[in-house]
């Protein structure tokens, strides 16, 4: 029988091409864009189909406000490109602030004076939180721009206000410190207070420090590593975030007598004996909450401070004994001394008193 053959293909007849202008650029140069089709008609036809959602699309941006703007920003372009516990804290804390105020305005009509009426009236705020809302309002206005939404930023010629007066950090005095030690030696969860007090650990490397980083016979405590938050919302450990953070404090007896003597749980010093990192804000509003309810018990007049101001308080006690604030500075792990000395050159006049030596005078 013989071969039946296939008939063959026709070769499809190349699509046929037109170019439409669809817009300008800002120097007035056209914007052309290409359509294909089989014939005039379906090109014709893409064309107004094009037109058509670019009408829609035109329509919803005339419409979209700061909230749904910013949120879309927030979402596309600094979300991948920041740390969580940075998108959490700075970015999405600070738009919440931003849109309780302006999230309702569309973003084209939002002017100069909209955003002036919130930064000229920030008394009741901080200066870094002010700052921060003002940086963050500029660059989404100013993707707004990039994408040829608005045609200028409006946060051009804002001017922040007064801002709060930053309060001075909390610090125990001397003998505060010295009560405070004691009954964190004796406190189911005093380890984490310790570390503050007596080393000035900040919280996330306190949670991330383990035993092995402690060298009890060379009196000396490695801080390499920080906990912090993943884009899953899990506790996971990783470098400081700078260089200066990475540091070795010297430790005295009284450290290495009380944390050797310790039975080590598990690989972590604030360890509950499952090996699991803590989590910094679980630390706080359960083990620290427990330390400070029962410390305000034993003793109501001690002032009743946070976990930051404990590691406040440890500069402060070694500042006021004469320590040289570049080796504060170097244990505290600041990224520079104009850091450490802003923080803790504020002595009251009986603390200058005790530094000069009024017998050296000519």
């Amino acid at each position: 029988m013989p071969e039946r053959l296939k008939p063959k293909k026709k070769k499809a007849k190349p699509l046929k091409q037109a170019k439409y202008t669809i817009g300008y650029t800002p120097d007035g140069k056209a914007i052309r864009k290409s359509f294909y089709g089989r014939n005039n008609k379906e090109i014709e036809a893409k064309y107004r189909a094009y037109q058509q959602e670019k009408f829609e699309e035109d329509r919803k941006q005339e419409f979209i406000t700061f909230k749904e703007f910013s949120e879309e920003w927030l979402d596309k372009f600094k979300r991948p490109s920041v740390s969580p516990v940075t998108y959490r804290s700075t970015y999405k804390a600070n738009l919440k602030t931003l849109n309780a105020s302006i999230g309702d305005i569309p973003v084209i009509k939002l002017t100069t004076n909209d955003l002036q009426a919130i930064f000229g009236s920030v008394s009741d705020i901080s200066k870094s939180k002010a700052q921060k809302m003002f940086i963050i309002a500029k660059a989404v206005l100013e993707h707004a721009v990039t994408i040829n939404l608005i045609t200028h930023n409006p946060m051009k010629g804002v001017v922040v206000g007064k801002t709060r007066k930053s309060e001075n950090k909390q610090a125990y005095t001397g003998e505060e410190y010295r009560q405070v030690v004691e009954f964190a030696k004796t406190h189911k969860y005093g380890n984490g207070p310790l570390l503050a007090l007596m080393a000035g650990l900040r919280l996330g490397e306190i949670c991330a420090l383990q035993w092995s980083d402690i060298d009890f016979y060379k009196k000396i405590l490695h801080v390499r590593k920080a906990t912090t938050i993943d884009n899953h919302g899990r506790s996971i450990i990783k470098e400081p975030k700078t260089a200066c953070s990475i540091r070795d404090i010297p430790i005295n007896d009284e450290f290495c007598q009380f944390f050797g003597a310790q039975i080590q749980l598990d690989i972590f010093v604030i360890g509950n004996g499952s090996n699991i990192i803590m989590d910094s804000m679980n630390y706080i509003h359960r083990n620290f909450k427990y330390f400070k309810n029962d410390l305000q018990k034993k003793y109501p007049h001690i002032q009743n401070l946070n976990m930051h101001e404990l590691r406040h308080s440890f500069g402060t006690v070694h500042y006021k004994a004469g320590t040289p604030i570049d080796v504060i500075s170097t244990i505290m792990g600041h990224s520079n001394i104009e850091i450490t000395k802003k923080i803790y050159v504020h002595d009251n006049v009986e603390d200058a008193r005790n530094r000069i030596d009024f017998s050296k005078l000519p």
